[in-house]
């Protein structure tokens, strides 16, 4: 029963690979198919008038071979060469299959039109990459409406078939089209090609024509780009509601990077305190390796550089394992606040194996192993080559998604962790259920300063006086960071959060002077640490345009 379930399945696999090959090369099939009948039929009559003695040119020859395809040379007297019968019923059925396609291509558009007319309150996605897809999946498991609208035509591996997603080939910065794909009653709009910076045109486009066109339009706009971009371009907006002009972007304009979203969460779950205690009087640094360099290592290193503050008030130590010095020559570039916030160690991936691993990352402890390779299979090599320091270290596979080998690798302290399973849903993107303890952060913050009273510090601090919706990725960052970090204060004096419980009595620590100075300078380095990270620097005169912060000092210089 087991043999024949497999060959079953075996069998409907390789009809589906054939049936997907066919459907993506249909064109390419038909135009083969036309040359092939064209010169079949050229060969045969050439055959065919040579054997009945009559001369005809090459050009005549040409001819009514063409006419083959319109049922008008076919019929000939005496005997037809094999090539020439066969061109003969080739010819015109390849123009009858093509007629016939091009004819439900024009019904299927004029369909989906149709169809359109009634949609509202859907999703459009404008452009659909690798990550776009994922989203869409997971979108069409809850029936949402669907419009895809992409430049070219996507290959059928890449539509994912269900009855309320409609796609469409067009130019996704005409005016008509958007007209026709209701963009007026659209509930989001998803800019995810593959191309970031075609996203963020696309995103500033619909805005802006949504702005001009449809004022009361209340579709939201999330567009996917790089989280170094997002904080340039929220620095523009920045800077220009402080100097009084428009704002660049709209409320209604929201940012998004899947990896500084994935980041955020390995943090949380894999914190190094989780595994390792880091008290005030310790001497032990706290020790992660990250290997792989791309997008999701730089926004982990990043995350890590902003989070990992402990109550032992030491540098994080950081060792990362890349093969190619030149992303991280542009990383530092990027991010020169990394140098003085963590105790790096870049290593070429050539130059270590099973032998000098211990030398290589410093013979001090790991507290966290984290292997970001996108391929697969190299990350099974990386996992290999770090196989003495896996006996006892925690590790955790970044897998970009889920189904690859290395999730058969099963141990108690390796974890696997799927950076699209986890962050391309409606969850994390559009009710952003990963910032709620960062709206109730800004929220008591808004609270407290509506209570002062200083004019000159609230007009400082106005571009931070909104609500959530209004603020800039960087000011949210900061909130999102301040609450991510709240449950590593808590484990260093053995604290958790948990629901409250009626009539529950709540552990009030504000007595204890010394954690309360601790928590103190521990919150300090942590901002930090964000300040440098964001390319902040001291200065004695604040001054947000230049980013000069008089506060960027060691905990024991500041003033009460």
């Amino acid at each position: 029963m087991e043999e024949e379930t497999e060959q079953f399945i075996e069998s409907y696999n390789i009809k589906k690979r054939v049936l997907t090959f066919l459907k993506r090369y249909e064109w390419v099939l038909l135009i083969s198919l036309t040359v092939i009948s064209w010169v079949l039929g050229f060969i045969g009559f050439w055959i065919y008038f040579k054997e009945i003695g009559e001369v005809r040119t090459l050009t005549d020859i040409a001819y009514v071979t063409f006419q083959l395809f319109t049922f008008e040379s076919g019929f000939i007297d005496g005997h037809a060469p094999v090539v020439l019968d066969i061109a003969r019923f080739l010819a015109p059925f390849t123009l009858v299959y093509a007629a016939f396609t091009a004819f439900m291509w024009f019904i299927n558009q004029q369909y989906k039109l149709l169809r359109l007319k009634k949609y509202k309150d859907h999703t459009i996605f404008l452009g659909l990459g690798k990550q776009g897809i994922q989203l869409l999946k997971n979108l069409q498991n809850t029936n949402e409406k669907i419009v895809v609208v992409t430049r070219e035509e996507l290959a059928p591996t890449d539509k994912p078939d269900h009855i309320d997603t409609i796609f469409i080939t067009a130019n996704i910065n005409d005016i008509k089209v958007l007209k026709k794909i209701q963009l007026e009653y659209a509930k989001h709009v998803m800019c995810m090609a593959d191309d970031e910076k075609q996203n963020l045109s696309t995103g500033i486009f619909i805005s802006d024509y949504s702005k001009l066109n449809l004022p009361n339009n209340k579709t939201k706009i999330y567009i996917q780009t790089s989280p170094l971009l997002i904080e340039q371009l929220q620095e523009l907006d920045f800077d220009d509601k402080a100097s009084g002009n428009h704002n660049i972007f709209e409320h209604k304009v929201h940012f998004f990077n899947i990896y500084e979203r994935a980041a955020r969460l390995l943090i949380k779950k894999y914190s190094p305190d989780r595994f390792a205690e880091f008290p005030k009087d310790s001497e032990v640094q706290a020790h992660i390796l990250i290997a792989g360099f791309d997008a999701m290592g730089q926004a982990l290193l990043l995350q890590a550089g902003k989070m990992f503050h402990f109550a032992n008030r030491d540098k994080l130590k950081a060792t990362v394992i890349h093969n190619n010095i030149e992303e991280v020559e542009r990383f530092i570039k990027s991010y020169p606040g990394v140098v003085d916030v963590i105790d790096l160690d870049f290593i070429e991936q050539n130059d270590i194996n099973k032998r000098n691993i211990y030398e290589k990352t410093g013979n001090s402890e790991i507290h966290m192993i984290f292997i970001c390779v996108a391929d697969d299979m190299v990350s099974v090599n990386v996992f290999n080559t770090l196989s003495l320091l896996i006996l006892e270290t925690n590790l955790v596979f970044c897998h970009e998604h889920s189904g690859g080998f290395s999730e058969r690798i099963d141990r108690k302290n390796i974890d696997h962790f799927s950076v699209y399973d986890e962050t391309l849903n409606i969850d994390s993107i559009v009710k952003e259920n990963i910032d709620k303890q960062a709206m109730i952060v800004h929220q008591s913050y808004m609270i407290k300063e509506n209570a002062n009273t200083d004019t000159k510090i609230k007009d400082l601090k106005k571009l931070t006086h909104l609500e959530w919706n209004s603020l800039t990725e960087r000011t949210k960052n900061a909130n999102r960071n301040q609450a991510d970090h709240i449950d590593i204060k808590l484990r260093a004096f053995g604290c958790v959060t948990k629901p409250i419980e009626q009539n529950e009595k709540l552990y009030d620590f504000t007595s204890d002077m010394e954690m309360v100075e601790i928590l103190a300078e521990v919150e300090h380095r942590r901002w930090n640490a964000e300040q440098l990270l964001n390319g902040w620097v001291y200065g004695e005169m604040r001054n947000n345009e230049l980013k000069i912060h008089d506060n960027i000092v060691p905990y024991a210089e500041l003033t009460d």
